[in-house]
């Protein structure tokens, strides 16, 4: 019941998003070459062949002189899993000395190095290389944190975007691999981290075209991907009470690590949406009405309670820079439920049934630990009385 719920929430999200803006999950549009693109990345990463650990992570990067980092654009904890993790192989291996970040261009290196040496605000840095163009200012911060990593670990850091042609992605990825190529040949010796979109990972694309040059053919490479929704799904389904492991093995090199549940993934790009379109009047994801009463129809299903979708409390998010997921929907439970404090073992198991690989960090979380699994064994919680 719990799986086939959070699969029912992401198709409501998915369903939303393509309502709403005429747009699928990877934001494709009508560009077939764009869609077939992302079909070769779902298909090469759909599983995943055993758990994991950081430690293996760590130590099979270390082995590695190419180390590409997914970045899903839209998902802050994307960045800032990349920031960490950058922080965790300089301390490991000194001679990781280059970063390549692809939201900043070649010809924009001067005000890159202009930036991180401290003689450019931010705010100039901001506009001269157009952020604005590759996402929300509200995402800004998980890119600093990158940069600001591999100032702190003497990195040295380039830019290697390349403009955009419509469906042309093979070009693009040849583009890429060139402007990787003038990097690793002017410093042979340095260990390279290249923090991408994801979707260029896919072994036919960026890693192919990389492969036919001199300078990476006989390198071996380690790839990190992020919440692979489809990895997900299959973890949910393979792990006993959804006791995920952070880490998975997708296959020799490749390793998946969850930053965040699927469904901030999914909402995410309607965020992303929401902005991109925001002059025409879009309005807030967490303000639309239908996504409150099919959280709590949802709640309803499994608790086995009766609502009138009519007559639902108001619920305002307060501060949405500040939205986690596992937050909402515990305030939201607390709304619905008519809850006063004291009930938080209750609100954290709410949040288990859309987040199941959430995990206790105190005893009141624990206890509500308790109440999932015996609802996993067929006992229904008593819902608390105001």
């Amino acid at each position: 019941m719990v799986l086939a719920n959070v699969e029912g929430m992401a198709k409501w999200l998915e369903d939303y998003q393509e309502k709403s803006f005429g747009l699928n999950r990877d934001l494709t549009g009508e560009s077939g070459g764009l869609a077939e693109y992302f079909s070769d990345f779902h298909q090469e990463f759909h599983d995943f062949q055993r758990a994991a650990s950081e430690t293996e992570l760590l130590a099979d990067i270390k082995k590695s002189p190419v180390v590409f980092l997914g970045d899903f654009h839209n998902l802050r904890q994307s960045q800032k899993f990349a920031a960490e993790l950058i922080e965790k192989l300089s301390f490991r291996d000194a001679s990781f000395k280059v970063l390549a970040v692809e939201f900043v261009a070649p010809d924009q290196q001067r005000t890159l190095d202009a930036y991180q040496s401290g003689r450019m605000s931010e705010k100039t840095f901001l506009k001269k290389i157009n952020f604005k163009d590759w996402n929300n200012f509200d995402h800004w911060n998980g890119y600093k944190a990158v940069l600001a990593m591999a100032n702190k670990h003497h990195l040295k850091v380039f830019g290697i975007r390349v403009p955009s042609w419509d469906g042309d992605q093979d070009h693009k990825d040849k583009l890429l691999a060139r402007n990787l190529e003038i990097i690793a040949t002017i410093f042979p010796s340095d260990k390279m981290i290249i923090h991408i979109g994801d979707a260029h990972l896919a072994q036919s694309h960026l890693p192919e075209k990389m492969r036919v040059l001199s300078q990476f053919a006989r390198k071996r490479t380690v790839t990190v991907l992020g919440n692979i929704p489809e990895v997900y799904f299959s973890a949910l389904r393979k792990f006993k009470n959804f006791n995920l492991p952070n880490t998975l093995r997708i296959k020799d090199g490749v390793y998946h690590v969850m930053t965040a549940p699927v469904l901030t993934h999914l909402l995410s790009n309607i965020e992303y949406l929401e902005y991109a379109i925001g002059k025409n009047g879009a309005g807030n994801i967490w303000e639309e009405y239908d996504l409150t009463v099919e959280i709590v129809r949802r709640w309803a299903v499994l608790l086995e309670f009766k609502f009138d979708p009519q007559r639902l409390p108001e619920f305002n998010i307060g501060n949405f820079k500040e939205f986690r997921l596992k937050k909402v929907l515990e305030e939201m439970a607390r709304s619905v439920f008519g809850l006063s404090d004291g009930e938080e073992r209750f609100l954290y198991f709410c949040s288990k049934l859309f987040i199941p690989e959430r995990r206790p960090v105190n005893v009141t979380e624990l206890a509500g630990e308790n109440m999932f699994y015996d609802f996993l064994q067929g006992r229904k919680p008593v819902i608390p009385k105001v």
